[in-house]
């Protein structure tokens, strides 16, 4: 006797593969920018969008696979190398206002 396959097509999942998984929806809140951030001690990560010259995120890509590291960590120091040189070359960085 053969198995009575499921149909799927009427399979209601709301939340993708976290629900899948366990995660459920019940009680999750809305995202936003904060909620995407992650925080480690003494730091917070924010995740930035940006638009970037494909032949320098090749080389960026072939530094962190040489490198055996992660794109992040890579750009992480290019950030933190270049805000180095800023500061030593033009003295302390004045933060402009927040505007709401």
């Amino acid at each position: 006797m053969a198995a009575k396959k499921k149909d799927f097509k009427q399979l209601k999942i709301r939340g993708g593969a976290n629900a899948l998984l366990g995660g459920g929806v019940e009680n999750e809140k809305p995202s936003s920018t904060l909620s995407n951030a992650k925080k480690n001690p003494g730091k917070l990560e924010i995740r930035a969008t940006f638009i970037v010259d494909s032949e320098k995120l090749n080389l960026i890509k072939s530094i962190s696979h040489w490198q055996r590291k992660k794109i992040k960590k890579v750009v992480d120091e290019a950030f933190t190398t270049y805000i180095r040189e800023y500061v030593s070359s033009h003295g302390e960085i004045e933060m402009p206002e927040e505007t709401d």
